[in-house]
């Protein structure tokens, strides 16, 4: 993902499963993010870890590799 490009997601519909095996504090599970005018609202799937939300088309789809990530340490998140 090209630094600077921006994600939008929507928080509307969230289920979110701890990690609980790890030491480290792990979520993942499916959320919505805005494609295009055509398409509009996606699910997809996602994985935070270690501050970084990493995003797939699906989680079947998590071998062709990520789709999106960005480091939640620079993000602002504003709840409207």
């Amino acid at each position: 993902m090209a630094v600077g490009r921006r994600l939008t997601k929507s928080l509307s519909e969230i289920n979110v499963k701890e990690d609980e095996d790890d030491a480290l504090l792990k979520f993942h599970g499916t959320m919505y993010k805005w494609t295009n005018f055509v398409y509009g609202w996606q699910k997809r799937y996602f994985e935070l870890e270690n501050g970084i939300l990493v995003y797939y088309k699906s989680e079947s789809e998590k071998q062709y590799g990520i789709r999106g990530s960005i480091s939640l340490h620079i993000a602002r998140l504003v709840v409207s």
